[in-house]
């Protein structure tokens, strides 16, 4: 490696090596970007590039990974939930004029804009009153 501004070193000089990962296989035809983020966190989480890598492949356990990403990605986001949507990440939808209908989920208590989530005022209303489940806690 050379140096090169205070100390920084670049990776010109570096001798790169190949090697083989092993890796389960995908067995469905959407869950592509769980595998890719999976193997992606385990390598750079491992001191050392690991031999293997183990995915879950049934379907409940690939929604569960699927929910765990999407909340690390929504806690290591820099937005406040009380006030963006959890769906779209803005304060209000795109192309909305005037008033906006919110609705919390029970369980998370993130918001969400109805428009995003293509309720009509009226359920959004019926929801107030019950429990409502977003995406991420059904």
């Amino acid at each position: 490696m050379r140096q090169i501004v205070h100390n920084k070193t670049d990776w010109v000089d570096v001798k790169w090596t190949t090697g083989v990962l092993t890796h389960n296989i995908q067995k469905d035809g959407y869950s592509c970007g769980i595998y890719v983020m999976q193997m992606a966190k385990e390598t750079v989480e491992a001191f050392q590039i690991p031999s293997e890598i183990i995915i879950p492949s049934n379907k409940h356990l690939l929604s569960e990974l699927r929910k765990e990403m999407a909340v690390t990605i929504l806690e290591s986001s820099v937005f406040n939930p009380k006030q963006h949507c959890s769906l779209c990440g803005k304060e209000s939808p795109v192309g909305s004029v005037g008033l906006n209908t919110w609705i919390q989920c029970s369980n998370c208590e993130r918001w969400y804009h109805s428009v995003c989530l293509g309720m009509m005022k009226k359920e959004v209303h019926k929801w107030k009153t019950r429990k409502w489940l977003c995406v991420f806690c059904k």
